[in-house]
């Protein structure tokens, strides 16, 4: 499955976005260990590199995970920025989960879940983000990061974000700070916070950013927002006193259900959030 040919966007293009999400949906679930998971790391390892020449994987090893040793693999791309001198990251994650753990019936709690809005919405953003900034690069240089092992929390002993602790307990370069994205396809999104995000005055002052950006928009998502006690992928790095900050719906109805698929998501969810980024990176 392929998108469909576009005439050169310079912005975030929210078509573009839930195409990315809709191939990926059809392309199943892809929990840590899966066939699916496997081969999401190559598709898009190759779908980063359309966009930016400086792309790796960094793979490590998840031990002893429901018994087995797991392969996987943070997949990360450089887009250089007119002032090079500083570098932002902005990730996600693109695994989805082994157990439905939200769901009431026993029998479903033991089944993978489809991960449309959590594992898929924050890739779109990023892949689109990272094509529209082709056309318009960003002020600074943008670490685009797409996390492994993010969604095993709870399984095992293990913790959401293993990916993120392995970027970061590996770090070889200067952050000034790292924006993680996830769960905003959500039909009636509203963006929540971290409480620990607004411990730094750097993230503080970039949260305040970017929500002066949507609500000059009049984006719904961010209006109405609450914060609270959030743990995944920017877990790590405020815990390496990097400041950090999450954008996700945290009150996405179909969290961890069998109802995470492409019916809970909507395309609109997608534009407020990738064009509140845009303009925040770009002039």
């Amino acid at each position: 499955m392929y998108l469909r040919e576009h005439k050169a966007v310079k912005t975030f293009d929210d078509r573009r976005a839930w195409e990315i999400m809709v191939e990926m949906a059809g392309r199943g679930i892809r929990p840590v260990g899966s066939f699916g998971h496997r081969e999401s790391i190559g598709i898009l390892h190759e779908k980063m590199r359309q966009y930016s020449e400086k792309v790796f994987l960094q793979k490590f090893i998840l031990p002893d995970f429901r018994g087995k040793d797991l392969e996987c693999a943070n997949i990360c791309s450089l887009v250089a920025g007119r002032d090079r001198r500083k570098t932002i990251l902005l990730g996600t994650h693109f695994d989805t989960r082994w157990i439905a753990d939200q769901e009431k019936d026993p029998a479903l709690k033991t089944m993978p879940t489809p991960g449309v809005n959590d594992g898929t919405s924050g890739v779109a953003v990023i892949l689109e983000l990272m094509r529209a900034f082709q056309q318009s690069p960003p002020n600074f240089n943008v670490l685009c990061v797409l996390f492994d092992a993010e969604d095993v929390g709870f399984i095992d002993g293990f913790r959401f974000g293993e990916g993120a602790y392995h970027f970061v307990d590996h770090l070889v370069m200067k952050l000034e700070l790292a924006i993680i994205i996830d769960m905003i396809a959500g039909r009636s999104m509203r963006i929540n916070l971290d409480n620990n995000s607004l411990l730094s005055e750097v993230s503080t002052r970039t949260i305040n950013r970017i929500f002066d950006i949507g609500r000059k928009k009049g984006y719904p998502a961010f209006f109405n927002n609450r914060s609270i006690e959030l743990e995944s992928d920017h877990t790590p790095f405020y815990q390496r006193n990097i400041p950090a900050l999450i954008l996700m719906d945290i009150f996405y109805p179909e969290w961890h259900t069998h109802r995470d698929t492409l019916e809970s998501c909507c395309q609109e969810s997608l534009r407020y959030v990738g064009d509140v980024l845009f303009e925040f990176f770009t002039p």
